[in-house]
């Protein structure tokens, strides 16, 4: 049965049945305190991922949770696994501090984790018109912002910008393999579930 925690519910991998591609099922299945949620903000407000000392919560839809784990394996740094929503900045509070610097290098950390979902959830999109593809093609946020802070640094046009970003997406996407992703989760996930048995778990 779904478990009510916070503003809505969250669901175990088993209830989840064929909702979870079976990559995502293996990634996830060895362990149980796992809990998927639809939507970013269900559960707790201002979350998407987040880990407490009994659970470990992921959305699953929207963002999907390919792209929760593709977050997880790019990151490198320990001290962020366990921080809810990676350490990333609230959205809100990122718009507000937006600068050609910060929306860069976050566009440059989204192209390479959508690079990496991409061995997780291939785009039916057969046109590359998909923003998993190139995230320029995201007409409400990336895309325009890229435009707005154009001509920055080595990017002298909006052109500049679309080809680094094929380029990036195509170089990291060549860098990655599923047997990578696991390889690289298992990792992060006994970081985690040391960290719910440590003192500092809330």
């Amino acid at each position: 049965m779904p478990t009510k925690y916070g503003n809505g519910l969250s669901y175990s991998l088993q209830e989840m049945g064929d909702k979870i591609n079976p990559f995502v099922k293996y990634l996830l299945e060895s362990e149980p305190r796992v809990r998927l949620h639809p939507l970013a903000d269900d559960l707790d407000d201002k979350k998407f991922f987040f880990i407490t000392k009994k659970n470990i919560h992921i959305p699953y839809a929207l963002p999907e949770v390919e792209h929760e784990i593709a977050h997880a394996v790019e990151m490198t740094n320990p001290s962020r696994w366990t921080l809810p929503d990676w350490g990333m900045a609230e959205t809100v509070a990122w718009n507000n501090g937006l600068t050609a610097r910060r929306m860069f290098a976050a566009m440059s950390r989204e192209i390479r984790v959508r690079a990496i979902q991409l061995h997780m959830s291939p785009p039916s999109d057969t046109n590359n018109r998909s923003s998993l593809v190139n995230i320029l093609n995201n007409e409400h946020a990336w895309g325009p912002w890229a435009e707005q802070f154009t001509p920055y640094g080595r990017f002298k046009n909006y052109q500049d910008v679309w080809d680094w970003a094929n380029d990036l997406r195509a170089r990291t996407y060549n860098a990655w393999s599923l047997d990578r992703i696991h390889h690289e989760w298992m990792i992060r996930l006994t970081h985690m579930q040391h960290w719910m048995e440590s003192k500092e778990a809330a």
